[in-house]
């Protein structure tokens, strides 16, 4: 079933595998544990949680570099320098990323177990977390 609505409305039931994509970094921070906890009591013992977000580094130097380098691949492919600078001034204070090590601790406080990285690229990162088999 395929719906359109505010991820914070939806009504969760017997899920064996939910997918997020990009979506926690633009709730408030104080919002994300919530959703994740309904998220979590609706999946079935045994469930898989696919978890892609864009994330900060511990290492500001990194973080520069990787944002270089992603400015510099939309350059490549067409955006101008004043498309660049608007799409980031509109993400400013609306797109906030968080470290994976936040990202897990948040996971395993809920009750997801063996939480991985499945995928990354620079800052954008793809993880997988499951609900265990004995859990309720």
């Amino acid at each position: 079933e395929l719906c359109q609505n505010d991820i914070q409305q939806i009504d969760f039931d017997n899920c064996s595998m939910a997918v997020i994509n990009y979506t926690l970094q633009f709730l408030a921070v104080e919002e994300r544990q919530a959703l994740l906890e309904r998220i979590y009591r609706a999946m079935l013992p045994g469930a898989v949680l696919i978890l892609s977000e864009k994330i900060i580094l511990p290492e500001e130097d990194s973080n520069k570099l990787f944002t270089a380098i992603y400015h510099a691949w939309k350059a490549h492919n067409g955006y101008s320098e004043m498309e660049i600078q608007r799409k980031r001034d509109a993400l400013e204070n609306v797109l906030i990323p968080e470290t994976i090590a936040t990202h897990f601790e948040r996971l395993q406080r809920i009750g997801f177990r063996q939480c991985e990285i499945w995928f990354r690229c620079f800052n954008f990162v793809s993880m997988v977390a499951f609900k265990p088999s004995s859990a309720k």
